[in-house]
């Protein structure tokens, strides 16, 4: 099984900056409520980061999703077939 560039590659990219941004933004929220520093990270750079590696993990996840729909048209156990595939 090797890695693929598929439609999770570039989901999973933009949920992960999205995640970052929002965790950001609690933590900002919480500094204002303890009347303390805010983060003062680079967002912009931690983006690109949070981009990369959640692409990255989206192509692992993409031929396990495309064995699983597979699975699933051919009425197998998902979970079995996508884990231990016939030979």
């Amino acid at each position: 099984m090797s890695p693929e560039i598929g439609i999770f590659s570039f989901l999973v990219a933009g949920l992960s900056v999205i995640f970052y941004l929002i965790a950001r933004q609690v933590r900002r929220g919480i500094a204002y409520a303890n009347r303390t520093e805010p983060p003062r990270e680079r967002a912009g750079i931690y983006c690109v980061v949070a981009a990369v590696m959640g692409f990255i993990l989206g192509c692992l996840y993409q031929p396990l999703h495309e064995r699983g729909v597979a699975c699933i048209d051919a009425s197998q156990p998902v979970v079995q077939c996508v884990l231990f595939p016939p030979r």
